[in-house]
């Protein structure tokens, strides 16, 4: 059986009976997508956050997390968000 090892870009088309064997994704590679998205899920958080849509942006955050959980600039977002999350409304009193 004749063997064929696609690349991500390679147009090639395997012909039946044939094996086919993907080249595996380096590390570097996964790192640069992730690097990507993250930053993409970070700056819709903080968006969400100025915008006061606050339960949008803890969610871009938790997702953000899965991706680097090392991330300290996000727990740190996420602390701003549950404080603003957990603080009581407050109504202003109408003066007469």
């Amino acid at each position: 059986m004749k063997r064929t090892t696609i690349k991500e870009e390679s147009a090639v088309e395997p012909t039946i009976g044939e094996e086919v064997v993907a080249e595996p994704t380096t590390q570097e590679e996964l790192i640069a997508v992730a690097a990507g998205e993250s930053q993409t899920r970070l700056q819709q958080g903080k968006a969400h956050f100025r915008a006061g849509r606050y339960t949008e942006a803890l969610e871009e955050f938790e997702t953000f997390l899965k991706i680097a959980p090392g991330n300290i600039e996000t727990r740190v977002w996420m602390r701003k968000v549950k404080e603003e999350l957990t603080k009581p409304e407050i109504e202003p009193i109408a003066e007469e």
